[in-house]
């Protein structure tokens, strides 16, 4: 089960990084470019929100079972902030990388 969460959100980080991310662009290629540009950026702005709210979340999540010492239960008992910091340096990468993946498309866009 933890090493399913690790998977998921330090993956889904490195498969935006590498931009393996599904894009569905119906709506994109059948507006005008201005309307375009637009569209994008309100896009980015909702994701970053969307990330950076999740981010905050997940440390707050992780800081809480790290300073409760929280554990699972059953023959092996873990810290929970262990499994629960995947979650939030996922998160956290996944912000970073959007970060840097709109402030590139901003360069290209401006050259």
């Amino acid at each position: 089960m933890y090493l399913t969460a690790f998977i998921t959100f330090i993956g889904a980080a490195y498969a935006l990084a590498e931009g393996a991310h599904v894009n569905v662009d119906v709506v994109l290629t059948r507006v005008k470019p201005g309307t375009r540009r637009v569209l994008v950026r309100v896009a980015d702005a909702v994701v970053i929100a969307i990330l950076a709210i999740l981010t905050w979340l997940s440390a707050a999540f992780w800081w809480d079972a790290f300073t409760s010492g929280e554990q699972s239960w059953g023959l092996v008992a873990i810290r929970l902030w262990i499994p629960y910091s995947f979650l939030a340096i996922g998160m956290a990468w996944m912000l970073a990388m959007q970060i840097v993946l709109i402030i590139a498309r901003e360069r290209d866009t401006a050259s």
